[in-house]
């Protein structure tokens, strides 16, 4: 039974057109309009519950304001929450090893990124949770098209362009870019150092340490010449 604010009598149920919500977890039980911290307002019973339906899914939220908060079960959780299929809450982050990356186009927390959108996965330098699900990688990432995962650092045989991100098998003359193996990337001039010399081949888009026949590398312009 709960005690009915309006109507000052103990009711089975509270009037659901009113707002209310039975409380039981007061030291007197009530209808409430907000149900107190750690439960949530359930539809289908009128009732506080620490746990939100599964069928139908349904997530707890909680806005976290305790001026004027807000606790509830929901069918989706509202922007910019995420619906946490592991917990069925409303999270801001996704701190699941299982489901890691935040995709604000499905507004879940996935396995993997596979939105028309979002469709790149990006995690944070040292970090197995918390990733996003991105249109672009960001600097100093390339977008891997073997398994749509931003990287540091491209695969071998593959070199990333600064020009749009992304890890290609050769880099381009509209770049003005040479593929370069000592650090998988595109780049306009070639690597070299007191100790290592390489040079821009123009025909294959390359750097090389030994220019083609009848070439010499130019220390200059470090282009085969």
């Amino acid at each position: 039974m709960f005690a009915d604010p309006l109507t000052r009598m103990c009711v089975s149920q509270c009037n659901p057109l009113l707002g209310y919500f039975g409380d039981s977890n007061l030291a007197i039980p009530a209808c409430v309009s907000t149900c107190s911290s750690g439960t949530y307002a359930d539809p289908y019973t009128q009732t506080c519950v620490f746990g939100c339906h599964n069928f139908p899914k349904m997530y707890a939220f909680d806005n976290g304001n305790l001026i004027t908060p807000v606790r509830k079960c929901l069918y989706s959780c509202p922007y910019p929450y995420l619906n946490d299929n592991t917990t069925s809450t409303c999270i801001m982050n996704c701190n699941s090893s299982s489901f890691p990356y935040a995709d604000q186009a499905l507004q879940s927390c996935v396995m993997r990124c596979s939105s028309p959108v979002y469709q790149y996965a990006y995690m944070p330098l040292g970090s197995v949770v918390n990733g996003q699900c991105v249109e672009f990688c960001p600097p100093n990432t390339f977008a891997y098209l073997g398994n749509n995962t931003c990287l540091s650092k491209c695969p071998t045989n593959l070199y990333g362009s600064t020009a749009n991100n992304t890890c290609f098998y050769s880099c381009t003359i509209a770049d003005n870019s040479y593929a370069d193996p000592t650090n998988n990337l595109c780049v306009s001039t070639c690597s070299h150092n007191s100790s290592y010399f390489s040079y821009a081949d123009l025909y294959t888009r390359t750097c090389v340490t030994f220019c083609p026949l009848g070439m010499i590398g130019d220390q200059i312009t470090w282009q085969c010449v």
